[in-house]
């Protein structure tokens, strides 16, 4: 009964069934036996709310910036090598001045794209008014509740990190908020973006689930 057998004949008969010999001829056939080292059962629980967020609603403003297409593939790898090209070819050209005066680069969006598996990426800045130099554009931000993400670190990844975890166990993961619109908004907050204390923010609009 200790082993969940009812008597010792339906244990006899279990044993022989699985070794090929009765419990009384074990010494004989000892090599024979089949032995099963302990189960051990791991269980790795992933995901949750556990990353510090806030949620503020913000109205509707406009940036102006330039915008790239991506591939989602390869979004992490592309994403370096645009703000490399962005600071390399428009900060030192003719217009230097509108990216100065409207702070371009402290913020770039995420836009839907109409060409399979491509997103826009859009690096911007809140738009004051005048000047759109050729290969700019406004683009107006919706009023929205805002779910925002702090990463601090070296970038790009510190960021890459909190993006990885939103989309990929945040959101499938919460039972209060949905996406409001296919759209996120990166702010960065310090200029050294290779500092170990640079601070950005990830946005993401969000509703209540119906």
């Amino acid at each position: 009964m200790k082993y969940l057998y009812e008597s010792p004949e339906s244990f006899s008969k279990a044993y022989k069934n699985f070794h090929g010999f009765s419990p009384k001829h074990t010494l004989k056939n000892i090599s024979n036996i089949h032995i099963f080292l302990p189960l051990n059962i791991s269980i790795d629980i992933k995901g949750g709310n556990v990353m510090d967020y806030r949620v503020e609603k913000l109205p509707e403003f406009k940036v102006i910036g330039i915008r790239k297409a991506i591939k989602y593939e390869n979004a992490y790898d592309q994403i370096p090598n645009i703000w490399k090209e962005f600071m390399g070819e428009y900060c030192t050209n003719n217009v230097k001045k509108v990216i100065s005066d409207n702070n371009v680069g402290e913020f770039a969006l995420c836009l839907s794209s109409q060409e399979e598996n491509t997103f826009d990426y859009v690096i911007c800045g809140k738009y004051q008014g005048g000047e759109v130099p050729q290969g700019f554009e406004v683009i107006t931000v919706s009023e929205h509740q805002w779910a925002i993400f702090k990463a601090t670190g070296i970038m790009p990844t510190a960021f890459q990190t909190v993006n990885s975890f939103v989309y990929k166990e945040w959101l499938p993961g919460n039972d209060k908020y949905e996406i409001a619109e296919d759209i996120d908004v990166e702010h960065y907050q310090k200029e050294n973006l290779n500092s170990n204390e640079c601070n950005a923010e990830l946005w993401i609009p969000i509703k209540i689930k119906i």
